[in-house]
């Protein structure tokens, strides 16, 4: 498999939990898994065609609806594990698990951004800082990843 790139997006996918128990539930009360996409550019960008995975054999897995995301803002997505119909947020039909490989956003045929997922324990998201994966005991769904960043956790070591 060559992986081909998309460069018609200049997103990031910068933070996302897989063991969601205590941070940012959404607005009924359910604490969901969710990933984090950053708009780096310093203008507007108008997702239309762009899906999430976690099989980099299926980058189709699931279209986004047509939605804008300011200059240097954030994209917060719920990762509901079937299909839930509440019109304030973005919920995937899917989950995320230890087991997946990836998360990856792409245009259905070429990556935008695509990040390994790592063991992570409950309550603990894997983010950017710097350009580099850190592990967070305090996440920032929706914002910089600006709290204190570390290596490892207990008896688990980062990779990217």
């Amino acid at each position: 498999f060559k992986e081909k790139t998309n460069k018609k997006y200049d997103l990031e996918i910068t933070e996302y939990i897989t063991k969601n128990n205590r941070v940012n539930y959404d607005n009924h009360g359910n604490y969901y898994d969710w990933v984090e996409i950053h708009n780096k550019l310093d203008t507007d960008q108008v997702l239309d065609n762009v899906f999430i995975s976690d099989d980099i054999d299926d980058l189709k897995k699931f279209k986004l609806p047509k939605i804008t995301i300011k200059a240097n803002e954030y994209l917060l997505l719920y990762f509901s594990k079937e299909k839930v119909n509440y019109d304030d947020g973005i919920y995937i039909p899917f989950g995320l698990s230890n087991n997946d490989k990836y998360v990856i956003i792409s245009n259905g045929d070429k990556i935008i951004d695509k990040v390994e997922i790592v063991l992570l324990p409950e309550g603990i998201s894997y983010g950017k800082v710097n350009g580099e994966f850190k592990y967070f005991t305090s996440p920032t769904p929706g914002k910089s990843n600006d709290t204190a960043a570390f290596d490892k956790v207990g008896d688990i070591s980062g990779s990217s």
